[in-house]
């Protein structure tokens, strides 16, 4: 099977954070714009931060399928960690966390896999980016050791768990950017993954976007060294006009995605004023949970009302990026 999205694809890029970031995405969809632009390949955005497989089972409706989707590329697992619990001083208890963490995680990958498949949709699934170990922060986030070995196991779980299911790439994050993460600890150059040990930052982005595009078997993308990355040397194309308008529309509809599928709302059965009027009422349940749940729900109660406009103003803007001359 062809690595490379098909000929007239629509594919989603379904996750959590780190996809609904976008960066990664847009410069996938700026190179197939760009380098084989006959393909007239659509690519979309359907992350959403604080996501894990659990959860994305229950959006798939609205905030996949909606797109017609012709293909998938899916990553999950860094929520699905429970991160917190490797803190914990005994253990067994940590084993036992993990175990049931890694069981729920497999089991809802399955059910995603198997309603992607059932829809005819081919799966390239990729191994989570690295959750970073190597850098040194002691004034920012706790180093949960154990994360990220967890999540390299997810990943060599796959093809066991899933054995029925055909995937037509496999793409692998976790791996070469572990490695390039100890290689520049050992130049001591910075990180390409941000404070909170989690997040990749541009050239993190840069990053995935090469290793996914030489995954798809493109030879002209250049591969990430460490050695480049010290440097400043290793960088992508930056992103064009139509395609930050893309990203715009996209990160306000991310957003109001992280409060209508991953905050604990009565959400179901309520209509678009219903659901601005709860948070209107619930704004201080929202400041309870920090700074960044209440600039979402602010940011919600503010555009849920737009959301089609929004949505409009992406779906025309990805048309744009499409005509845009390069």
């Amino acid at each position: 099977m062809d690595k490379q999205f098909s000929q007239n694809a629509r594919v989603c890029f379904v996750g959590d954070s780190i996809t609904a970031n976008g960066k990664f995405i847009s410069k996938i969809f700026a190179y197939y714009n760009t380098h084989c632009p006959e393909k007239n390949v659509r690519i979309y955005n359907c992350g959403v931060s604080g996501d894990c497989a659990r959860l994305c089972t229950k959006r798939l409706e609205e905030d996949v399928y909606i797109y017609n989707p012709t293909e998938i590329v899916l990553m999950m697992g860094m929520n699905d960690l429970w991160r917190n619990h490797f803190a914990g001083e005994d253990p067994a208890e940590v084993e036992k966390t993990t175990l049931r963490a890694r069981e729920e995680h497999l089991k809802y990958m399955h059910q995603l896999c198997t309603d992607f498949t059932a829809h005819g949709l081919p799966i390239t699934l990729c191994s989570a980016t690295p959750y970073d170990e190597i850098t040194e922060h002691p004034e920012l986030a706790e180093n949960f050791i154990g994360c990220n070995g967890e999540l390299a196991m997810y990943a060599s779980l796959y093809a066991e768990a899933m054995p029925e299911i055909s995937f037509k790439n496999r793409i692998d994050f976790n791996g070469p950017m572990t490695a390039l993460l100890q290689e520049l600890h050992d130049l001591q150059a910075p990180s390409f993954i941000g404070g909170d040990r989690v997040h990749p930052g541009d050239t993190g982005h840069d990053i995935m976007t090469s290793l996914f595009l030489r995954g798809q078997g493109f030879a002209d993308i250049p591969e990430p060294t460490a050695e480049a990355l010290r440097d400043g040397t290793f960088a992508l194309a930056d992103f064009s006009p139509a395609n930050r308008t893309r990203m715009e529309a996209e990160g306000v509809l991310r957003g109001l995605g992280f409060v209508e599928w991953n905050m604990s709302w009565p959400k179901e059965g309520l209509t678009t004023a219903e659901k601005i009027a709860y948070w209107q009422a619930h704004r201080e349940d929202a400041v309870k949970m920090g700074v960044y749940h209440i600039g979402r729900v602010d940011a919600y109660i503010q555009e849920k009302a737009n959301e089609p406009v929004w949505l409009e103003k992406y779906l025309a803007a990805t048309e744009a990026f499409l005509q845009e001359e390069h």
